[in-house]
């Protein structure tokens, strides 16, 4: 991030959750019984492949930066996202962040039941809503969806799950400023001296501007002795 000037944005579909974007088999089968009552009987069965195959082009066209609003520290976030003692955590603020990535939407997370409803979800209905386990995160998403033309679609989207992802295809940097943007950079509550080093001489290598703002974290404070 700070030698690339960059935040990166993950493909919904290698973020480790099978459910990033997925729709439910009630969801699946309220698509389906719509669609009935508008074409032919022949073309009933191909409704559940439909969706199928849509939803899973909307993932590998969909890209997000994610980020946990919060008042204060999780101990939950530092064990999952930073389980190593040389993790650190970025610090901003919504404000910034969204006139950071401006016109791209940044839009909150809502952790529910998944439950159909009585219409098509699009795609960033989709990308907005997680599992309630995960509500801990209190999440925030950078979003970019990239959907083919309505012209081309079709044909689009059949390309899009025949061919075989690269790496370079599991994402792309998006252009962000860190000595505008980041208020501050916390070390890992259990971060030992050369870990500290090692961060602090990065950030000046690479962002010397935010030297001062390298701190660290509340949940390292000892009790009274």
């Amino acid at each position: 991030m700070l030698k690339e000037k960059a935040l990166w944005m993950a493909r919904a579909d290698r973020l480790g959750d099978q459910w990033e974007m997925s729709p439910t088999e009630e969801e699946i089968e309220a698509f389906s019984d719509r669609r009935k009552s508008e074409t032919a009987p022949e073309m009933w069965p191909g409704f559940r492949d439909l969706v199928i195959f849509r939803h899973d082009s909307w993932r590998r066209r969909t890209f997000v930066n994610c980020w946990s609003a919060s008042d204060y520290e999780s101990h939950a976030m530092w064990t999952v996202y930073g389980g190593s003692t040389e993790a650190v955590a970025v610090q901003t603020t919504l404000r910034k962040l969204k006139r950071a990535v401006l016109p791209i939407h940044v839009i909150p997370v809502d952790y529910r039941v998944f439950r159909p409803r009585g219409h098509d979800l699009a795609p960033i209905d989709l990308v907005s809503r997680k599992r309630k386990p995960f509500a801990y995160e209190k999440e925030y998403r950078v979003v970019s969806i990239d959907l083919p033309e309505p012209s081309s679609r079709g044909r689009g989207l059949l390309e899009d799950l025949e061919r075989t992802p690269t790496p370079e295809d599991f994402g792309f940097p998006l252009k962000w400023d860190p000595e505008t943007y980041v208020d501050r950079v916390l070390l890992h509550p259990a971060a030992d001296p050369p870990t500290v080093v090692a961060v602090k001489a990065v950030v000046a290598a690479f962002a010397p501007k935010l030297q001062s703002r390298v701190v660290t974290s509340a949940m390292a404070e000892q009790p009274p002795a």
